[in-house]
C-alpha cells in the first residue's frame, strides 16, 4: 500500500510538473504587440510601426503651400480671372485649413476656409458684403457689394503634385435692391505645386 501511495504521489507530482511546463512554455507564444497609430503612408503623422489604425491620421501638410493654377469658368467669371494662386495654411484643427485666393485681376485676396480629408479639400463658405471697388463686374454698376458663396471640392493626387476640381460661385448683389441678378458660375481649378 505504501508503494501504491508512493506511485500515486509520484504520478501526481509528474502530472503537476507537466502541467506547469505546458503553462510556462505557452507564455512565450504571446500575440504580437498591438501598436496604435496612423497607418496611412500619405498622412502627415504616419507611424511605420503602427499595427492598428486609431483614426488619428492628419493631412494638412499634403495641402499646405501655394498652388499656382488656372480657373476655367463657364460663365461671367471667365472674364474676371483665368489664373490664380491658392495658398493653403493649417487651420485651428487637424482637418481645417485657411485658404487665400490671389490673382492680378482680383481687387484683393479672397479669404476662404476649408475642411480636408485624405484626398479632398471641401470648401463651403459665404463672404458677406464684399465690395468690388475698382472692378466693374456689371457694366454701369461699379463698386457693387456682393454676398459671395464658394462651394466645391478640390482633390489632390497621390503624389501631392496636383490639386483640381470644380468650385461653384454665387455672387448675390446686396446694394441695388434686386436690380442686378444673382450671378452663378462653375469654375474648374487646376494647379500644380
Amino acid at each position: 500500500m505504501k508503494s501504491f501511495k508512493l506511485i500515486l504521489k509520484s504520478t501526481l507530482f509528474f502530472a503537476l510538473l507537466a502541467t506547469m511546463s505546458v503553462a510556462v512554455s505557452s507564455c512565450g507564444d504571446d500575440e504580437p504587440e498591438v501598436i496604435m497609430g496612423c497607418t496611412d503612408s500619405v498622412a502627415d503623422n504616419y507611424n511605420a510601426n503602427a499595427t492598428d489604425d486609431n483614426g488619428s491620421c492628419t493631412y494638412q501638410d499634403r495641402f499646405s503651400g501655394t498652388w499656382p493654377g488656372t480657373f476655367s469658368c463657364q460663365g461671367l467669371l471667365a472674364a474676371l480671372f483665368t489664373s490664380a494662386d491658392v495658398t493653403i495654411a493649417p487651420g485651428a484643427t487637424s482637418d481645417a485649413v485657411g485658404i487665400t485666393v490671389t490673382s492680378s485681376t482680383l481687387p484683393f485676396p479672397i479669404p476662404l476656409n476649408g475642411t480636408i480629408t485624405r484626398d479632398d479639400l471641401t470648401i463651403n463658405v459665404t463672404l458677406p458684403n464684399v465690395e468690388f471697388t475698382g472692378l466693374d463686374i456689371i457694366p454701369g454698376y461699379e463698386g457693387e457689394m456682393f454676398n459671395i458663396t464658394v462651394a466645391g471640392t478640390l482633390s489632390i493626387t497621390e503624389d501631392n503634385s496636383t490639386l483640381s476640381g470644380n468650385l461653384d460661385f454665387t455672387l448675390e448683389e446686396t446694394t441695388s435692391g434686386g436690380i442686378i441678378p444673382t450671378i452663378t458660375d462653375t469654375c474648374n481649378y487646376t494647379a500644380t505645386k
